[in-house]
């Protein structure tokens, strides 16, 4: 009978050491899980922050392509300003050309 509580004894010690494996591997898992929701934590704050930057490019970009479509439109203004100065000019010369020659025509004739 001794031999038997020897031996219900020695498996409590033994059930006994494996619990408190088990509640140290749990306290080590717990521990990693806070670690992890941690990390998460902060992995999630960097995408909110990521997409609020994101949003603010694209509403730069938004700003930089109708900045641009505006110069653009600008630009196309002064080519047509300048080719109707370049039309002016070249009749102002050739009236200019024609003029002189009538000087030179008349100053012949006197």
């Amino acid at each position: 009978m001794e031999k038997k509580l020897d031996l219900i004894l020695q498996k409590l010690d033994s059930l006994e050491s494996g619990q408190k494996e088990v509640q140290a591997g749990q306290k080590e898992l717990t521990k990693r899980l806070e670690r992890t929701e941690t990390k998460i934590d902060a992995i999630t704050n960097q995408v909110a922050n990521n997409a609020e930057q994101l949003q603010e490019l694209r509403n730069e970009q938004q700003l930089i392509k109708q900045a641009s479509m505006e110069t653009n439109e600008g630009v196309k203004q002064l080519k047509t300003i300048q080719d109707s100065q370049h039309r002016i000019i070249e009749l102002l010369s050739a009236r200019s050309l024609e003029q002189e020659s009538e000087l030179r025509d008349l100053k012949r004739v006197k």
